[in-house]
């Protein structure tokens, strides 16, 4: 089966810029609560991003690697 490049580019691209969409929103909406609790605007952001690359990344490598047909069955 051949895989068509242009579309991995596109969702790829899609997924980064809703990706980029989310930072931006949680930090226009927990910036004045980070600074009240937690003396820093970007907590919130620091501790997505921390948890995305921590638990987020190796999850979505491992779950990558196995083949979607197989969970079908």
């Amino acid at each position: 089966m051949r895989k068509n490049n242009k579309t991995h580019i596109i969702f790829f691209t899609i997924a980064i810029a809703l990706l980029l969409a989310g930072f931006i929103i949680l930090l226009s909406a927990s910036s004045v609560r980070g600074i009240e609790e937690h003396k820093d605007s970007w907590y919130y952001i620091k501790h997505q991003l921390q948890m995305g690359i921590l638990i987020g990344l190796p999850g979505f490598l491992l779950l990558s690697r196995i083949d979607y047909r197989k969970w079908k069955k």
